[in-house]
């Protein structure tokens, strides 16, 4: 019966893994996030009828100061219709609870962007974000990521 039950997990995890489309990501020197730094993203989109999900990952010291993160988003179309998107996630609630998963000495946080969404042309697509926080430096953050999950 346990052979049986780690197959099944086993097969579980694969399958999970199967709707990913694409990744990536980049970690701050020293840990913080200058406004001119910025994460560009490139992917080619073949399948028109396909829906996917994007996620923003963001991770922060324990230490970070606020309970929040805005973000500047930019879409580019592989006709050049632009969208952009300014966006503010919390990372802790009203106390300072930690909505992400704690790793080591940092917070790592995981945001839906996006839910079940068609890009409607084929072809290059380019995201890229940017801090929108008032001060030109963001202390305490670690990295900023996108993630692309196929439904």
């Amino acid at each position: 019966m346990n052979i049986k039950f780690f197959f099944f997990i086993l097969f579980s995890i694969f399958l999970s893994c199967n709707n990913f489309f694409y990744e990536n990501k980049i970690e701050f020197d020293d840990n913080e996030w200058n406004k001119d730094e910025q994460l560009n993203c490139e992917f080619e989109i073949i399948q028109t009828e396909a829906s996917y999900d994007i996620y923003i990952n963001f991770a922060c010291k324990e230490e970070y100061k606020t309970n929040n993160i805005w973000l500047f988003v930019e879409v580019i179309s592989p006709s050049g219709n632009i969208q952009k998107d300014t966006i503010e996630y919390y990372i802790t609630d009203n106390v300072g609870k930690w909505f992400g998963k704690k790793r080591s000495n940092f917070i790592e946080n995981k945001f839906l962007y996006k839910q079940n969404i068609k890009f409607p042309e084929k072809g290059l697509y380019i995201f890229t974000l940017q801090h929108g926080m008032r001060k030109k430096d963001t202390p305490l953050a670690v990295s900023i990521g996108l993630t692309i999950r196929k439904r």
